[in-house]
C-alpha cells in the first residue's frame, strides 16, 4: 500500500486520483482549500488534508506531505484569477511542491499538467481513456 499525497486534491483529477486509489487499497490524502471541499473527499475514501498552496511555504507544505511515498501535483489555477494565479499556483506553487517534497523525502513526484492547446487536440482525435495507475 502507498501512501499518496495530491496537491489539488479537490479538482476534478485529484478526486478522480483519489477514488482509484482508494479503491486500489492506498492511502490517498487530498490537499484542499475550501471547507466544503472536506466532506466530499471523506465520501470517495480520501484522507482530507487542508491547505492552500498560495499561502503555505515550502517547510509548512513538507511537513503536511511527510511520511508520503508519492507526490501528485494536479493542482492548476484552471484559467481563473489571470496571470497572477496562475504564477502563484502553476508556477511557484509547483516550486514549493517539489522543493518540499524533497525536503520531505518523497520518492516519487508525479506532475499533471495540460497545455492550452490540448483541447483543441482532442476534439480532432480520439483520446483512449485507461488506468495506469497499478
Amino acid at each position: 500500500m502507498k501512501k499518496v499525497f495530491i496537491i489539488g486534491g479537490a479538482g476534478n483529477v485529484g478526486r478522480s486520483l483519489a477514488q482509484q486509489l482508494t479503491r486500489a487499497g492506498h492511502q490517498a490524502l487530498a490537499m484542499y482549500r475550501h471547507p466544503e471541499q472536506e466532506a466530499p473527499l471523506k465520501l470517495l475514501g480520501a484522507t482530507p488534508v487542508r491547505g492552500d498552496l498560495q499561502s503555505l511555504d515550502e517547510q509548512a507544505l513538507a511537513d503536511l506531505i511527510a511520511g508520503s511515498d508519492v507526490l501528485v501535483f494536479s493542482a492548476g489555477a484552471g484559467g481563473k484569477g489571470g496571470k497572477e494565479m496562475t504564477n502563484a499556483i502553476d508556477g511557484r506553487g509547483l516550486e514549493i511542491a517539489v522543493a518540499a517534497a524533497q525536503k520531505a523525502g518523497v520518492s516519487r513526484f508525479l506532475l499533471v499538467s495540460a497545455f492550452p492547446e490540448a483541447g483543441a487536440v482532442r476534439r480532432r482525435l480520439p483520446i483512449p481513456s485507461k488506468t495506469i495507475w497499478r
